[in-house]
């Protein structure tokens, strides 16, 4: 902690890791990663003598800018590809409504076949209470006479 102290008094603008990470609640894990992957600036090691990393300053700002990304769904790859516009203000607000615009139409895209997904399940489901059995091929009927697999599969006589 001495070492940290003397750190900080000669280099005022040093951001430890660990106040980072009391800042962003992001993982010291995570800043590393991000480190490797060149989303953040790899930081100085302003002494011989210890092993402590000095952040710059605008590095908890930048993480939020990151975290923020997330949330929206883009994926790291396109955050590396967009921070640089972002943080010198460089990316037209237009280019920045469309690249939201697509996220979401994967995202309502990505929904639509959940709930599809959902409804097949609730049909199993019910099917599977109602006494049928999932069988390989839809054509065959695994249900007891008189009870229908689904409305689809119902057979009139």
């Amino acid at each position: 902690m001495f070492l940290a102290l003397i750190l900080v008094t000669h280099f005022p603008s040093a951001v430890l890791i660990g106040e980072i990470v009391q800042q962003t609640g992001v993982s010291r894990d995570t800043i590393r990663y991000y480190e490797k992957l060149g989303l953040l600036p790899v930081p100085g090691r302003p002494s011989p003598f210890n092993n402590y990393k000095a952040y710059a300053p605008g590095t908890p700002g930048r993480l939020a800018l990151i975290q923020r990304a997330k949330n929206l769904g883009f994926t790291l790859s396109e955050i590396a590809k967009l921070l640089p516009l972002w943080e010198s203000q460089q990316l037209p607000t237009a280019s920045l409504a469309a690249r939201i615009s697509e996220k979401l139409a994967v995202i309502e895209g990505k929904i639509h076949r959940l709930e599809a997904m959902r409804a097949n399940l609730r049909q199993s489901l019910a099917d599977g209470q109602a006494g049928c059995h999932a069988a390989p091929t839809p054509s065959v009927s695994t249900c007891p006479p008189g009870k229908a697999h689904s409305a689809d599969d119902a057979v009139t006589t």
